[in-house]
């Protein structure tokens, strides 16, 4: 990138000694350095005199600081640009909300000339025993030119009870993933049949034997200029639960077709129906869905027009929300304490936070605002 724009490496450059980088540092800040770019730290905390601030893949995870107080680019950015009265732009592949409401957006993935090759295969023609892949897609993995990644969902898949779904783990043994038969019928329903749901790196491991598996929140990691993604199921491993489901399915599927590399593929196995994420990919063209994501957004109260945050408190006990303005999901019990995902509009925002701050005095609580 520093060659493509012909600036300089203000921060995050590793490859740079000590003298280099405070020179690089110091003209940028004086403005003597007419292009920066760096992490988060060079384009929210550094010059001050600026002409324009432009975010790169404003969906991507790493945008979101990791330690408190949890800050998005997308957030300072905006902020920064307001004080300093100058203009902002986000270059993304899966435009958020927030970003597009009163930004200047490059969604650069509506380009379909910058995708890789894409190939949809119905997983009808996938054979029962879950051993065989579709015919297509074995011929499509004979081909050597380029290396197979299957693409495994971030959670583990699950063994439930074919009827009640209720949880129904292997008595014989604790793996993630087995063909062992049910012992004993479902203690809630007394039914026998049992069901695996998910598509976890362990299944993946024992349906794809010769084939590397990755997880999807991995795929930024394969390094490789081109490589053949394979998606598995993409109801599960691309769709998200949770009240953002489209922003996330978009940025979950627009960041393995990234990962693929222009001259790569990405080969996705879906179940048949009708999915308006999946004519997007097909028809290689996202601001239509982008658009409608806009407009659910707005109907149903979700950022920028609502508020969407998740309290991760440390308690024993079970926290009460009972005064909680706005729709509050939990507590659900976690490994750690307990999770509340909460959507209040704007206008109650307030209250809210107020409720908030005597809550995390305690310590042991994280507010994540998305």
């Amino acid at each position: 990138m520093v060659e493509d724009v012909l600036g300089q490496f203000v921060s995050g450059a590793a490859r740079l000694d000590s003298k280099a980088r405070a020179g690089a540092w110091n003209g940028w800040r004086s403005g003597t350095v007419a292009v920066g770019v760096g992490t988060r730290t060079a384009g929210l905390y550094s010059a001050l005199l600026l002409d324009g601030i432009i975010v790169v893949d404003e969906e991507h995870p790493g945008h979101r600081e990791a330690s408190v107080p949890y800050t998005h680019s997308r957030h300072i950015a905006k902020t920064r640009a307001e004080l300093h009265k100058c203009s902002l732009t986000f270059i993304s592949s899966a435009p958020s909300c927030q970003s597009l409401q009163g930004t200047k957006v490059l969604p650069v993935a509506k380009y379909g000339k910058l995708w890789p090759t894409i190939i949809t295969v119905d997983r009808a023609q996938l054979h029962p025993s879950l051993t065989r892949n579709p015919p297509l897609v074995e011929k499509i993995m004979k081909d050597a030119s380029l290396a197979n990644y299957i693409v495994a969902d971030n959670q583990d898949s699950r063994r439930l009870c074919a009827r009640c779904k209720a949880p129904s783990p292997c008595q014989t043994c604790d793996k993630k993933y087995c063909e062992h038969p049910q012992e004993s019928p479902c203690p809630m329903c007394a039914s026998n049949g049992f069901a695996w749901v998910g598509w976890g790196e362990d299944r993946l491991k024992h349906v794809y034997k010769k084939h590397k598996i990755i997880k999807l929140k991995d795929v930024d990691t394969i390094g490789a200029k081109s490589v053949r993604l394979i998606v598995p199921n993409f109801e599960n491993v691309v769709k998200t639960s949770g009240l953002s489901i489209k922003q996330n399915s978009l940025s979950n599927i627009v960041r393995v077709i990234g990962a693929a590399g222009r001259s790569g593929e990405v080969v996705v196995i879906h179940s048949g129906s009708v999915d308006p994420l999946l004519e997007t990919i097909r028809k290689r063209d996202t601001m239509p869905y982008i658009k409608s994501m806009w407009a659910d957004a707005r109907k149903e109260g979700l950022p920028p027009f609502g508020v969407l945050l998740t309290v991760k408190t440390g308690r024993k006990a079970a926290p009460s929300t009972s005064t909680w303005p706005g729709t509050v999901y939990g507590p659900r019990k976690t490994l750690d304490g307990w999770d509340i995902m909460v959507h209040v509009c704007v206008e109650d925002y307030a209250e809210l936070e107020k409720i908030l701050v005597s809550f995390k005095k305690p310590g042991k609580t994280r507010i994540i605002v998305e």
